[in-house]
This record gives structure tokens, sequence and C-alpha cells, in this order.
């Protein structure tokens, strides 16, 4: 779509209402800041992430959870990221049906780990998957 009368020289912010997207997408930024030039075209870049919404709950091999606080990541979608709450919970987007997530709670090698998850084909209410993963390493 194309926009007019955004003022030149200044900032202009271009929001995009996220309704309309399918269920198997989202968007981490609804608002973009350009900033034209005078009879300029400029281009508002949003990025999707695309694939499952899932509430995942990230334990460790002894069966205690991922520390409050980490930071988990879907591997090759750089909008999937989370950080983990109480009891190993996260909520990630972009997820595909199978894929890796890489857990950092530190900078030490000691304070990370990476799991397999494997997405259920039933989403439970408003779309959303559940699944549970065990964070190895």
């Amino acid at each position: 779509t194309t926009l007019g009368y955004l003022t030149p020289y200044q900032v202009n912010n271009v929001d995009i209402n996220p309704a309309g997207l399918p269920d198997d997408a989202a968007l981490p930024e609804t608002t973009v800041k350009v900033v034209p030039t005078k009879g300029a075209v400029v281009r508002a870049k949003f990025h999707p992430s695309v694939g499952k919404r899932v509430l995942l709950t990230l334990l460790r091999p002894a069966g205690s959870p991922v520390p409050f606080g980490a930071v988990a990541s879907v591997e090759g979608n750089d909008a999937g990221t989370g950080i983990v709450g109480s009891g190993g919970k996260v909520y990630l987007t972009g997820m595909p049906d199978e894929g890796h997530i890489t857990v950092r709670w530190g900078a030490g090698q000691q304070e990370q780990c990476t799991s397999e998850v494997h997405v259920p084909a039933q989403a439970g209410p408003a779309g959303v998957y559940s699944a549970n993963a065990v964070c190895r390493g």
C-alpha cells in the first residue's frame, strides 16, 4: 500500500494494524519511523514472524525449570525470541512444526542450553499451541 501526506524532513510514524494478519503471522513491531525527503517515496519495512504461536514449558534434564529471565530464541527466526517466565514458561512466535530453541541466561557455556521442540497438531484456545521441552547442554 502507499501512504500520502507524510511530512518531509521530519520523523513520520507508519503504523500497520495486525488484526488482519493470518493466525500464523505476528508482527513484533507495528510502527516504523521514516524520514522522507520532499517528493520522495520511502519504504517502511515490517518484519513479520510466520509460524505457530507456542506457549512452551522448558525444563532442565533433572526436571527443574530453565531460569527465570533467560532469553529463548527460535533458530532461524530473528523475530522468534521470548523471555522465560516462572516455571520455565516462554511464549514464542514463528515456531515451525519442529525446530530448535536456544536458551541463554548468562555469558558462560554452563549458562545456556538447546532444545528440540515438536509442536502438537492441535492448537489450544486463541490458536496458541502448548508444548513441553527438555533443554540440554
